[in-house]
């Protein structure tokens, strides 16, 4: 007797499984700065592709949404915007944080699978202002609007002096930010009255566009967060 027979047939994928992280925190930077971390998104299951959408464009992604080699997440910028991956496989995720405010900032994104699953990941990073506060001038501790200003404006007077003879000034700073700073001096020539370059320069011979009578040391650095550093002026 001939005839038909149905077979059902059920195929199923593996999901991926990814180790990204559900919230990722960039950690800290300085404001109007800029902090780049990479992390490593490895895939512990079946293969996959991925798009990420920000939070504020779900769920009606732009048209370059598969196009597009970064997404912007204000202020932070993630790339790559699509990628695929087999089993085992792994991707960098950059993330690029460029705070324009203080304070813990935040995030979010989706990552769209093509097994038409969606997961949600958050960002965080913190944000800071260079706090560089004055301590002492020559021993005598700075008190005040001296001392509380985070940008302090430190004016010395050194006593007559004759010519080839020197004097010093001691200068007590802290960093009081979490953030190391790389720093150097430069040594500008102010004009007065008593201190036009021209004259200065045909009269003692030393003095060239820099102002190069002064000097402070040491000259460069970094300034290492919740620390302070002494500096000679003279």
């Amino acid at each position: 007797e001939a005839g038909l027979v149905g077979v059902p047939l059920v195929a199923r994928r593996e999901p991926p499984n990814l180790t990204l992280p559900d919230t990722v925190d960039v950690g800290n930077c300085f404001c109007n700065d800029r902090r780049s971390v990479n992390v490593l998104c490895r895939n512990q299951g079946g293969e996959g592709r991925f798009l990420l959408v920000a939070d504020h464009e779900w769920p009606d992604a732009p048209d370059d949404v598969h196009t597009r080699g970064e997404v912007a997440i204000e202020p932070f910028t993630v790339s790559p915007a699509s990628f695929a991956l087999g089993p085992g496989e792994s991707v960098e995720i950059r993330i690029d944080f460029c705070p324009r405010t203080v304070g813990v900032i935040s995030g979010g994104f989706r990552l769209v699978c093509d097994n038409c699953s969606v997961h949600r990941y958050v960002l965080s990073g913190s944000s800071f202002h260079h706090e560089v506060h004055a301590i002492s001038l020559d021993g005598t501790p700075c008190t005040g609007d001296l001392a509380d200003s985070p940008r302090p404006d430190i004016r010395l007077s050194f006593p007559p002096v004759s010519p080839m003879a020197s004097s010093s000034k001691g200068v007590v700073l802290a960093n009081n930010s979490p953030l190391p700073m790389a720093y150097h001096w430069e040594v500008e020539h102010v004009e007065t009255p008593g201190t036009r370059l021209q004259s200065y320069r045909g009269r003692w011979g030393k003095v060239g566009e820099t102002h190069s009578v002064f000097s402070v040391g040491p000259e460069k650095g970094t300034f290492f967060p919740k620390t302070q550093v002494s500096f000679d002026i003279g």
